[in-house]
């Protein structure tokens, strides 16, 4: 295993900033894995931090979160635990606790850093760097129950990014959008902003893991099958390294990452464009209020 704070990996240049990224997000990954490890709760790298495990033993050189799953029930379980169990500067960031924070998984945050995506900057919500912990639920065995699952969650997701992100999507405010934009803003004045969120989690949990063949991370990628597995390769449970940490992985994770990034050992031909987070904020010694009140003088 590669040392992280050494300034490269693969042929990769890692600045000093990227390894005080790295080094935030492990502490909260590392206070994430006590949680979890006290109340007895399972959960899984997956996405990059899978792939970094298997193929880096750590994080991917041109990578800058970490991505864990849990099955609904231990998610579930996990959010009723974690803030008591997180202390500054630590916080867990759900739609439930921050209603103007539109991300449909839940995140731990370290409010003494500053980490957000440039689209989220007029959101009220904490903005510091996190790590990404996502719910994984059962995927309907029925084809057409799970088209019509899909189908609700995209309009869903439709009316959400309406709502928080309109400023940003449509810089010339076109008419019909326009009048679109107000009757979200009634709808969520009617139902209100968290009633609406749990809408949304009742329909990606619909169908019970216990009860399904596959699983997948409904929540955000809705119907991309890559990320959509069978449940008998998470069965059992493995452990890999991860920088300086262990890490829990699904017991068939060679599976995992073939059907989700096919040839995994491979490496991408643009590796700067490779992470999912474009356009991100990172400050990772300033806090995000500090920046933010910087920014609007």
């Amino acid at each position: 295993m590669e040392n992280y704070e050494t300034a490269d990996r693969c042929g990769f240049a890692i600045d000093e900033k990227r390894r005080k990224i790295w080094a935030v997000e492990l502490t909260m990954l590392e206070r994430f894995i006590s949680i979890c490890e006290k109340h007895g709760l399972a959960y899984y790298a997956i996405g990059g931090t899978l792939l970094g495990a298997v193929r880096h033993q750590g994080f991917i050189p041109w990578d800058d979160d970490i991505d864990i799953g849990m099955m609904r029930k231990d998610y579930d379980a996990f959010l009723l635990i974690a803030p008591q169990e997180l202390k500054a500067p630590f916080c867990l960031q759900t739609t439930e606790n921050e209603p103007w924070c539109y991300r449909p998984h839940a995140q731990i945050r370290n409010n003494s850093t500053t980490g957000y995506m440039k689209t989220e900057e007029n959101l009220i919500c904490s903005k510091g760097i996190f790590i990404d912990i996502f719910p994984l639920d059962g995927v309907a065995d029925n084809r057409k129950n799970y088209q019509k699952q899909m189908r609700r969650m995209k309009i869903m997701n439709r009316i959400f990014m309406n709502y928080f992100f309109f400023d940003v999507m449509h810089d010339k405010k076109p008419v019909v959008k326009a009048a679109a934009h107000q009757l979200v803003k009634m709808y969520f004045a009617m139902f209100g902003h968290k009633n609406v969120y749990r809408r949304f989690d009742r329909l990606a949990a619909k169908y019970s893991a216990d009860q399904t063949e596959y699983i997948g991370e409904l929540t955000i990628l809705f119907d991309n099958e890559k990320y959509q597995w069978e449940k008998a390769w998470f069965a059992d449970r493995k452990t890999l390294p991860f920088e300086h940490l262990k890490v829990s992985v699904p017991g068939e994770y060679e599976k995992v990452l073939s059907r989700t990034f096919g040839n995994y050992m491979e490496y991408p031909e643009d590796k700067e464009n490779s992470s999912l987070h474009g356009g991100m904020i990172f400050e990772p010694e300033i806090p995000y209020l500090t920046y933010l009140n910087k920014r609007s003088d």
